[in-house]
């Protein structure tokens, strides 16, 4: 679900790639810096309002026995996430979605099996996808939707679980698909954590396992505009993100323009460039393009690793590097470095589509 990021070369990136900052002279620059004033106001990174849902059927009951990695976790979510507007709270399972007026510490660390039965409901089985779905449809680009569970899938007595699986998870994919057809920058992060536990673990047939103070997973769904899902990935990076390393999927609609500009880039109408080589060239020609990432929420491990970038076939370059921009280059966050590959590097790029 992670996303590959795909560089044309000459038209790097669309209109943004038609002048350099340093060139004052071309006609486009003005109509370039007004497209990427545009582009800025319109990707504001506030992550407004927060719908946090927590399933509290009877398989959740174990991951608030006690104190436990999944109560901290919770904590960490409503109080960074909520320091300008308080989180919306909700409990949810089958039969139905109960907004609770809890503090954040009675519904994260106060949390209890006891709170989970008194919230009512269907504690006795979920429908996953259908939990999702009610989620999905209800998301909208003003803010960030949140849904915590096991995700133990419940066949309810069918024999056939690989079918009901195969199931789940169409109905899954079609949710995210409608809600992209009406909101086409809408991406979701899912992390895996890991929690005590002490409870009944619900296979996929009975008779189902008591367990004691071991480690089970669960996992965090969280929905909404992709350049607000970059912010949230910032403010749960130290406490939260931490702890699921490399358990994390990220998937977002495909990206058409980012704000960036190159210092070798002239205006070369007639040949129709932006970038051209010289005709002679000490060692092994090369340029750097800085780019804005940060409405793209993807963490700077996975940004600066060039195994995740493409150009091209046959365009004889490669990305050498990509590296954070220094502080004073406070539009950009990043920069790439391009250079001709000159036959014995070979070029190992993932092929995708930014």
């Amino acid at each position: 679900m992670t996303k590959r990021i795909y560089i044309g070369l000459l038209g790097l990136l669309g209109l943004f790639a038609s002048c350099s900052e340093h060139n004052p002279n071309c006609k486009k620059l003005e109509k370039i810096h007004k497209l990427e004033k545009q582009y800025l106001e319109s990707h504001k990174c506030e992550v407004g309002k927060v719908n946090l849902y927590v399933e509290n059927t009877g398989s959740m009951d174990g991951y608030v026995n006690g104190n436990t990695e999944f109560k901290t976790d919770l904590f960490n979510i409503v109080k960074l996430l909520g320091e300008k507007d308080p989180v919306n709270k909700f409990f949810i399972n089958a039969d139905t979605t109960i907004q609770t007026n809890l503090s954040d510490y009675e519904f994260s660390n106060g949390m209890s099996v006891g709170v989970f039965q008194s919230r009512g409901g269907n504690r006795e089985s979920s429908n996953i996808a259908e939990l999702l779905e009610r989620i999905i449809q209800k998301a909208d680009s003003t803010g960030i939707s949140i849904f915590v569970s096991d995700c133990v899938f419940d066949p309810q007595n069918d024999p056939d679980i690989e079918k009901c699986l195969g199931q789940q998870k169409t109905t899954i994919q079609i949710a995210l698909k409608r809600k992209l057809e009406k909101d086409s920058n809408f991406g979701v992060i899912v992390y895996r954590l890991m929690s005590s536990f002490t409870g009944f673990y619900y296979n996929k047939v009975k008779p189902h396992t008591y367990l004691t103070n071991t480690q089970r997973p669960y996992y965090m769904w969280i929905f909404g505009d992709a350049n607000k899902l970059r912010k949230v990935r910032d403010l749960l990076g130290k406490d939260v993100e931490r702890r699921v390393g490399k358990n994390i999927a990220v998937a977002m609609n495909t990206i058409e323009t980012l704000p960036y500009y190159s210092p070798s880039a002239k205006c070369n109408k007639a040949r129709g460039k932006h970038i051209d080589e010289p005709n002679e060239v000490k060692g092994t020609f090369s340029f750097w393009v800085k780019v804005d990432f940060k409405t793209i929420p993807l963490d700077d491990a996975y940004l600066m690793d060039v195994t995740n970038y493409d150009l091209p076939k046959n365009s004889g370059y490669i990305i050498e590097k990509v590296m954070k921009c220094k502080k004073e280059d406070s539009k950009y966050t990043h920069k790439i470095k391009i250079t001709k590959n000159i036959g014995n590097v070979k070029n190992n790029l993932n092929s995708a589509t930014l």
